[in-house]
């Protein structure tokens, strides 16, 4: 078996788990397994035949911005959980943002499916593999069925899963009497109704699931990559494998700087000061970074691993956190001996995400120090690194050291909001507010470790792009 077709084989695991995952139900803004996995997978999967056959750049897009759509829902839930804290009477907004991302997904799940099933026809239509446009097989009774439709069931599934989703909140708009009481007559039917709405769901998406996984598996092989390339000439081959390369690389680089920018601390008062960026979205953006560029570096599986493990603390970090607000806030650390108790294990997985960041910051240096060395046309002589790359490779460094600080200065804003003494900002009734930092300005230093992380994080992941785009142009 060839790289291609194994790197084919590993996809084609991955893109029945985003099958998966796409196929779960949601409850009003909540993905009980995230979409925005499976279609970043899936827009990955579909790389490949991007740059041979039409109509596959288009499904990428499509899933591309239905995984930004589904990240979205992230802070949406928050401001859903504000307006209900604010007022329990308030189910509008959960409705009003339901129905928009119901909508927003319907429209990109017609344009992906469409898309992807076009690509798929054109294909069929001028190569030899006949598992594309021939019934497959979907059961061990032998059951066939056509890719036509295949793609009939996934449109209707598709619709019905974001109907599902919108409409049961339907039952928890309120309107204003004469009186000016506000009333919702058919809430008390909404438990009912949404349990009814996910199983249904669930149901549905296990014939479906089945049948896609069956049909991806029936034309996945070694000749569907000759197919895609033989729709291109000999010619052109060459100068296609450099040009996705460049793509290749690039992009990944580019999805580290995404990363960077979800650093920053997003705090309002209004959320009780919970962080609306959790950090472990920066962890889960740089592992898929660092999976964009496997192809064209040496792949470390340890690299993979830290990413892991500080996604997970920082996820436990981040609930710990919010438990922590609810039941005390930053202000009972002035004179509650129970709140400073709690708030230790907040100290501790602080601390470890910290530990944890420094340790991903070193493998994601290493792995730039190879983008430079393999893929920006500078050479090495003897082992060591000419002038261009060393001058690379510190700049690197820098990045990184200021990666780490960005994470000591946060693990520092934390610890220093346990000493309540040196923290406490006085009011005039007395009471006082828990500020970040022996000076109440330190909140301003933990910013500015971020603003230099992604300004630097700009200034040389773009001129390391400019670098690989003119090795391969």
């Amino acid at each position: 078996m060839t790289d291609k077709a194994k790197r084919m084989s590993r996809g084609v695991t991955l893109c029945a788990l985003a099958i998966v995952f796409l196929v779960n139900p949601v409850v009003r803004v909540v993905d009980i397994l995230p979409d925005f996995i499976a279609c970043f997978i899936l827009a990955r999967y579909l790389t490949y035949p991007t740059d041979r056959t039409p109509y596959f750049e288009e499904a990428k897009m499509a899933f591309v911005k239905l995984g930004f759509t589904s990240l979205a829902k992230i802070p949406a839930f928050f401001i859903i959980s504000f307006a209900r804290s604010v007022n329990t009477l308030d189910n509008d907004t959960g409705t009003l943002f339901t129905f928009v991302f119901s909508f927003i997904e319907a429209v990109l799940f017609y344009i992906a499916i469409k898309n992807l099933f076009l690509g798929i026809y054109y294909l069929g239509e001028r190569s030899r593999v006949s598992s594309l446009l021939s019934p497959f097989e979907f059961s061990k009774k032998g059951r066939t069925m056509t890719p036509e439709r295949l793609q009939l069931i996934a449109y209707v599934f598709a619709f019905i899963r974001c109907a599902l989703t919108a409409l049961p909140e339907m039952l928890l708009l309120s309107h204003t009497t004469d009186t000016g009481a506000t009333v919702m007559r058919a809430a008390r039917f909404y438990p009912y109704v949404i349990v009814a709405a996910v199983i249904v769901t669930a149901v549905l998406a296990v014939p479906v699931a089945k049948r896609a996984i069956a049909y991806l598996k029936a034309v996945h092989g070694e000749d569907f990559i000759n197919a895609c390339d033989a729709l291109i000439s000999c010619e052109r081959a060459g100068e296609l494998e450099k040009r996705l390369t460049s793509k290749g690389v690039c992009f990944g680089l580019s999805v580290l700087t995404v990363a960077s920018v979800l650093t920053v601390d997003l705090r309002f008062d209004n959320f009780n000061n919970v962080n609306l960026l959790p950090d472990f979205l920066y962890g889960a953006t740089v592992i898929l970074a660092l999976w964009c560029l496997r192809r064209y570096i040496k792949a470390e599986k340890a690299a993979y691993i830290s990413g892991g493990i500080f996604c997970a603390v920082s996820l436990v970090s981040f609930f710990v956190q919010i438990g922590f607000l609810d039941s005390y806030g930053y202000d009972a650390l002035v004179k509650n001996e129970a709140a400073k108790a709690a708030y230790i294990p907040v100290i501790i997985l602080s601390a470890a995400e910290a530990l944890a960041l420094a340790a991903l910051t070193v493998f994601v240096c290493r792995a730039l120090i190879e983008v430079a060395k393999r893929h920006t046309g500078i050479t090495t002589y003897d082992g060591k690194m000419s002038g261009n790359v060393g001058k690379t490779k510190t700049n690197i460094y820098i990045y990184g050291v200021f990666a780490i600080l960005c994470g000591v200065s946060k693990f520092t804003d934390i610890l220093l909001r346990y000493y309540s003494d040196l923290t406490l900002v006085a009011t005039d009734d007395g009471i006082g507010n828990v500020v970040s930092g022996l000076v109440p300005w330190f909140g301003i230093v933990v910013l500015i470790f971020s603003v230099l992380y992604i300004g630097y994080s700009l200034y040389l992941l773009s001129v390391m792009r400019e670098d690989v785009e003119m090795r391969y142009s």
